[in-house]
């Protein structure tokens, strides 16, 4: 008697270079981070436009998970903990088990375009 098992493997490859993104423009970061009113669907709800829990759509590699990023102003520091398949704890989102890292806008001139640098140590 013989069996045969199927192996599914499925990756997904791309030509060409990256889609260029053109940042908001005017963007500020600090001023993102007031508290606004937003109207969504369900009526009005107060959110912060640029902090809190951002669930990636779009990743440029392959057999990415399910990536979340936390964005917080923490001292006057910029952070993002990244993480997956992970509940974000949104009263101390320093404390969920995850890659923290630093914000920091590349150039003035464009302050849309960010880059991340992580730290070794999280």
């Amino acid at each position: 008697m013989t069996s045969s098992v199927p192996l599914i493997r499925a990756d997904d490859y791309g030509w060409g270079e990256c889609p260029k993104v053109d940042p908001v423009p005017d963007f500020d970061y600090n001023k993102s981070n007031q508290q606004t009113t937003m109207i969504t669907g369900g009526g009005n709800a107060n959110c912060n436009l640029f902090s809190g829990l951002w669930y990636v759509i779009e990743k440029f590699d392959l057999s990415s998970p399910c990536w979340t990023y936390y964005f917080i102003n923490q001292n006057g520091t910029r952070k993002l903990i990244q993480t997956y398949n992970q509940t974000v704890n949104e009263r101390e989102p320093e404390k969920t088990p995850g890659t923290v890292g630093a914000l920091e806008i590349i150039h003035e001139s464009e302050p849309g375009f960010m880059s991340v640098k992580f730290s070794d140590s999280s």
